[in-house]
């Protein structure tokens, strides 16, 4: 990544796959930095692979998406952390695809909203723990707040 200052950061993916059923049946927290349109398509895929107890937000959170959401992932969507965030973390732009993206901007804190509303501390701090304390998670309660 190419940081507005001039400097860089590098990171490790440890697996790529376009299989769901690779990826997320060990999965606690799932980001889906997506525009509106494409969650139904992506809740669709991961539907029969995410665990109960797994965290799966939207970036940003809108407002009705846990109503498409609990269509989709049915009764599984009782066992699940659901939440939306305040704003995306970060602005970026894609220089070589698969390889590196150039930083326009990035949050310091994003706001998480959960359903239920009593995780929001914990998926603020699995935010945290993803982004490597760049990011600070910070919990805002109910899923409407977003």
């Amino acid at each position: 990544c190419h940081n507005p200052d001039g400097s860089k950061i590098s990171g490790r993916v440890d697996k790529i796959s376009l299989d769901p059923a690779e990826l997320l049946p060990d999965a606690d927290l799932v980001l889906l930095p997506l525009p509106v349109f494409a969650h139904r398509p992506y809740f669709e895929a991961i539907r029969d692979h995410i665990q109960p107890g797994t965290a799966i937000g939207v970036l940003p959170g809108q407002g009705g998406s846990q109503w498409l959401a609990k269509q989709i992932f049915g009764d599984k969507f009782e066992s699940l952390i659901y939440f939306g965030s305040d704003k995306l973390p970060y602005n970026t732009r894609i220089e070589q695809f698969g390889k590196s993206v150039r930083l326009y901007g990035l949050k310091k804190k994003l706001g998480v909203a959960t359903l239920p509303a009593s995780k929001a501390q914990r998926v603020a701090d699995m935010i945290t723990r993803a982004f490597g304390g760049i990011i600070e998670g910070t919990p805002l309660g109910h899923m409407f707040s977003v």
